[in-house]
């Protein structure tokens, strides 16, 4: 089950401290909703708008800092690329994992619960227990 990763310094960071209640707001449901959808801090338009606290306010509260919009560049190799369609979420990758990481993990642990159960499995026919 994916997860949001979040820094215990986020509420006091500049960016963060200066936004307003419902910006705050905004910009962790976007990214509560990422992280749960694991979209890789990409949001589509639908998707932000649809988010608790959007207005046209709060969504230009956030450009520029902490949110990007389609086609607006990053200089930071933690933000997910522009794919020229998607909004995305300024330094997602810094504290968090990608769809690919969990989609692996996600095989993993399926692996692992294979094995033991195969591993039980044939304790008990090794035993005979039936």
């Amino acid at each position: 089950m994916p997860y949001l990763n979040l820094d215990d310094n986020y509420p006091d960071h500049p960016k963060v401290e200066a936004l307003s209640d419902a910006a705050y707001r905004l910009h962790g449901a976007a990214m509560f909703y990422a992280a749960r959808f694991r979209l890789d801090g990409y949001l589509s338009p639908g998707q932000l708008r649809a988010r608790n606290r959007w207005s046209t306010k709060t969504e230009r509260e956030l450009l520029g800092t902490l949110l990007h919009a389609p086609g607006d560049p990053c200089e930071s190799g933690k933000c997910p690329p522009d794919d020229g369609v998607s909004y995305r979420l300024h330094d997602y990758f810094q504290w968090n994992k990608s769809r690919d990481w969990w989609d692996t993990e996600r095989e993993k642990a399926a692996k692992r619960k294979a094995k033991w159960k195969a591993d039980q499995e044939a304790k008990e026919r090794g035993s005979g227990h039936e």
